[in-house]
């Protein structure tokens, strides 16, 4: 037999392992993530082809290879790079706002499916049930 003293530690590590639980799970919620993620692409793509256009720009003004090699490397290769992997991170960004969407319209019908569950369980279990028929029974009901 548990006492009242004893009851009320109890409730209160419940009730911080549940508020520990649900930041872990949900990372907060705060979205901060989501904007980091939307602001390093934001940055990394645009700079990325401004970087190819740049290095197109100062390799084409000059006829000698040996002087179109670093653009060629320094713009086109780090702007592709940039490109791709911004690419990447808006990806990222746009799969994490379809989780988070996912989510939020999962717990909606879960809740709906619960008020549905209390609303039948509630319903009066004496009252006549009548049968679905298939739609060739020609038969009237009763």
């Amino acid at each position: 037999m548990t006492t009242m003293s004893t009851q009320a530690p109890v409730a209160e590590r419940e009730a911080r392992l549940t508020e520990a639980l649900r930041k872990m799970r949900t990372g907060a919620g705060s979205g901060q993530f989501d904007r980091a993620l939307l602001t390093i692409g934001a940055v990394m793509l645009p700079l990325g082809l401004m970087l190819i256009l740049l290095g197109w720009y100062g390799a084409s003004h000059t006829t000698l290879l040996f002087e179109q090699t670093p653009y060629l490397i320094s713009g086109g290769i780090l702007g592709l790079g940039l490109v791709v992997a911004g690419g990447f991170v808006y990806f990222g960004y746009w799969v994490m706002r379809l989780a988070r969407e996912l989510r939020t319209q999962s717990d909606a019908v879960t809740t709906a499916l619960a008020r549905l569950e209390e609303v039948m369980s509630e319903r009066d279990v004496a009252a006549p049930v009548r049968p679905l028929r298939a739609a060739g029974d020609s038969r009237r009901a009763p």
